[in-house]
């Protein structure tokens, strides 16, 4: 699988099961977060995704396989006076690591976040020291600030 081959899009309420089991990828992942059984957790994401402050990004190659997912909620703040996107899950399959994925789903949710006006697109990331290269991969698109949260200037 090359990186061109990949194709971003935005979700669906039609897309909660591949929704919920990337992110669920990412909570495994991460050390084993479970919020919730997965039928109340898909009714939720459904929920989500038919909102208008919720988004989701979903990254698939040319076989239709699901790769990657970005998720990024849309909020307000005085300290930014008006709104901005808070990536709240960022998750690319171990096999399509590497290949441009991320930067890929990081683009549409910056052009997403330019086309609604918003002021930066933030993130928190997991622990530096335990996860160094995803700091790192947050720092080379661009992403300032400190260990734990990041941001990026769309205005």
């Amino acid at each position: 699988m090359s990186s061109g081959s990949i194709r971003v899009r935005k979700a669906t309420v039609d897309d909660a099961p591949i929704v919920t089991h990337l992110a669920q990828c990412l909570l495994a992942e991460l050390g084993g977060f479970q919020a919730c059984d997965s039928a109340s957790l898909l009714e939720f994401c459904a929920q989500l995704l038919a909102s208008e402050h919720y988004t989701a990004f979903l990254a698939s190659d040319e076989s239709g396989s699901s790769r990657g997912l970005l998720t990024v909620n849309e909020v307000s703040a005085l300290y930014v006076a008006g709104r901005l996107g808070w990536i709240q899950e960022l998750y690319v399959a171990p096999e399509a690591r590497s290949l441009g994925v991320g930067q890929q789903l990081i683009a549409a949710a910056l052009a997403y976040g330019r086309e609604r006006g918003w002021k930066r697109l933030e993130v928190n990331t997991p622990d530096a020291d335990a996860w160094p290269r995803t700091v790192a991969f947050y720092r080379r698109e661009g992403f300032l600030g400190g260990s734990y949260h990041l941001r990026m200037p769309l205005s």
